[in-house]
């Protein structure tokens, strides 16, 4: 996504726990369907993102109950009252409340629902898409517990959601959501959003797969 549309002071407020997005993925070969877990202080993110390959099983649900008392070993998770409406925990079945710290170890691999799954922090310049659709999560049993219940929940959602045939959901409007003002900007993002859809409904093995986007 354009650098310029992801330091728009309104994208970055869409990018809320519970946000669908679509990332860029290490290998370049194709794009991956994540949501937002958590927003860092330094423009970072920590996204869950499906991948297409299992982890082997000695990578999947590393350090669970691994604890950290400081913050600075780690990520931490401003405390509730501290936190905006939109920002607050998308929580479906826990009660109680979380400690601010994620306690399992990033990058995290596991598997549910027959697909692979990281969680890592990403850049913001990571960001391809930022897509209408918003799902529950459950931030405590995610990031503090690693509980597999949980991470099965939010994968299937975020599987539901190609359930329509599309691979994404539809991106975020650049005027009525993003309130972009530059005309040629705006234009852009149609075109970029529009090839971004067209290029994951292409066969892995068409060559036109490595043609890159315009951004």
């Amino acid at each position: 996504m354009s650098e310029a549309v992801m330091q728009s002071p309104n994208a970055q407020q869409h990018l809320v726990p519970g946000r669908v997005v679509v990332m860029k993925s290490e290998t370049g070969i194709d794009n991956l369907l994540g949501v937002v877990l958590k927003g860092l202080s330094n423009r970072q993110y920590v996204v869950l993102v499906i991948k297409s390959e299992i982890p082997p099983p000695e990578k999947n649900m590393v350090s669970i109950g691994k604890k950290s008392s400081d913050p600075s070993q780690g990520f931490f998770i401003a405390p509730k009252s501290k936190r905006g409406f939109e920002d607050d925990y998308y929580s479906t079945t826990s009660s109680r409340k979380g400690t601010g710290v994620i306690k399992i170890e990033l990058p995290y691999h596991g598997a549910a629902a027959g697909v692979g799954y990281e969680v890592r922090a990403f850049d913001n310049k990571e960001f391809l898409c930022i897509c209408v659709s918003k799902i529950k999560i459950d931030l405590v049993r995610l990031l503090e517990d690693g509980n597999k219940a949980a991470f099965s929940q939010t994968v299937q959602q975020l599987l539901d959601l190609k359930s329509d045939g599309n691979k994404f959901p539809p991106a975020l409007d650049p005027v009525k959501d993003l309130k972009l003002k530059d005309a040629e900007l705006v234009e852009t993002y149609y075109k970029w959003t529009s090839l971004l859809q067209k290029k994951c409904n292409l066969k892995p093995q068409d060559p036109k797969m490595n043609h890159s986007l315009p951004f």
